[in-house]
């Protein structure tokens, strides 16, 4: 559908939600190089569009986007540190709906930021500032008001490589819990597992 759209609307105004759209579709096959080249196609037309910003920070900071070499590396984790800053600038401006609660209104702002400080953690946690990626996923963890089980279990990881290993187990045991019937609720009993082996 976006393809149509752009081939009958190439010079639509609303083009750059169009490709947003499209890059939240390639977020949810797990297609994160089409999800960027939507994202930057969108941030084209508009370098403000706050929606892009965060899926780009969030799909640049994952580490199947970060092979490669050191420099290809380190220009993604940039790129994804920059829309994430730039993004929670923006989120302070944008407007209340007409007719949105308050608490709506708040509910709303709080999940776009939740989303660009898990985006920021995912950076600090690859370029080993491990006080930082805590920081920034406990922050995510308590704007979002259903956070994703990835989310303590990235700060499980973080936390183990720390030495860490009692707030370890817990945010992985939160992973767990979060994540019963998928992949991640067995990648964290099995860390759990682990880590009590060691204690």
């Amino acid at each position: 559908m976006v393809s149509e759209y752009e081939k009958t609307f190439p010079d639509s105004q609303l083009m750059s939600y169009v490709y947003t759209q499209a890059a939240q579709a390639c977020r949810q096959k797990g297609d994160l190089e089409k999800l960027v080249e939507y994202g930057q196609k969108s941030l084209k037309l508009d370098a403000d569009n706050l929606f892009s910003m965060i899926l780009e920070a969030v799909a640049l900071s994952q580490p199947k986007m970060l092979r490669g070499s050191v420099e290809e590396r380190d220009q993604r984790l940039s790129q994804a540190e920059n829309h994430a800053m730039r993004a929670l600038m923006l989120i302070e401006t944008i407007p209340k709906q007409p007719n949105e609660p308050d608490e709506q209104f708040q509910r709303r702002k709080a999940g776009l930021s939740g989303d660009a400080h898990s985006a920021l953690g995912m950076v600090y946690m690859q370029r080993d500032e491990s006080a930082k990626a805590i920081e920034e996923f406990k922050k995510a963890i308590s704007l979002m008001q259903n956070p994703p089980s990835q989310l303590y279990f990235r700060l499980g990881e973080v936390y183990e490589t720390e030495g860490r290993t009692q707030e370890a187990i817990e945010a992985f045991a939160r992973a767990s819990e979060l994540g019963q019937g998928t992949v991640l609720k067995t990648l964290s009993d099995q860390r759990i597992e682990a880590l009590n082996q060691k204690k």
